[in-house]
Order: structure tokens, then sequence, then C-alpha cells
């Protein structure tokens, strides 16, 4: 540690400190390297691995209640699709082309909640 102080901090060059202390350079720059890789380790407490984990465990649980309200979503769209379907039989656009149909449902249910208007055929 003194050696990378004396480099670092004081600015005496690696040559005349290796040449000092008898240390190969590169011996001296291996050192360094595995200094600066590890160093964020000396600065890592419990309280702030703490602090991470749990910002990550709040973070998943957004994620989570997000994926679950999509999974809703797409079972009101794919009973919306099926009534839909059952009205307008198997000859009509939903057999046809369904996942224009689910895509525009979905468009239609965001934008007009309260009229259930499909659109026309478009495929």
């Amino acid at each position: 540690m003194r050696i990378f102080r004396l480099h670092l901090v004081e600015g005496t060059a690696m040559s005349e400190l290796c040449e000092a202390e008898g240390v190969h350079p590169t011996l001296f720059y291996q050192w360094q390297r595995t200094f600066f890789e590890n160093g964020a380790a000396a600065f890592s407490s419990p309280r702030t691995e703490t602090k991470n984990s749990t910002a990550t465990e709040k973070k998943i649980q957004a994620l989570e209640f997000k994926l679950q309200r999509q999974d809703e979503v797409i079972a009101e769209i794919m009973e919306d699709f099926i009534r839909a379907k059952k009205e307008l039989g198997e000859s009509s656009m939903a057999s046809e082309c369904p996942m224009i149909f689910v895509i525009r449902s979905a468009t239609l249910c965001a934008t007009t909640p309260a009229s259930r208007s499909w659109p026309a055929h478009g495929c």
C-alpha cells in the first residue's frame, strides 16, 4: 500500500519506486490492477448492500405487479375476443384474423372503454 500511496498520491515515478523496493515493474502493474479491481470492496458496507438489495427487491415487486396487471389485461382481451367470436360466428373476422382483432380490440378498449363497437375487418 505504501508503494501505491507514493506513486498515486505523491507522484513518485513508478520506475524509481520499483528500483528502490527491488520490485519488477510487471509485478507492480499486476498489484495495481488487482488493487483497482478489488478496491470497491473496501468501500462497501453491509448497510450499503442492504440498501441495494432493498431497492432491488422493491423493483422486482413492482415488475411482478406490472406483469400480473398485463396478464389480467390479456385475460380481459381474450374474454372479449371469445365473446365476440361467439356472437359473430365462426366465419367472421375473428376466426380469419384473430391477432389483428385482439390488437384492435385492445386499442379500442384503451381509447373508448364505454363503447364496445368492434373495428371493421382489415386483414
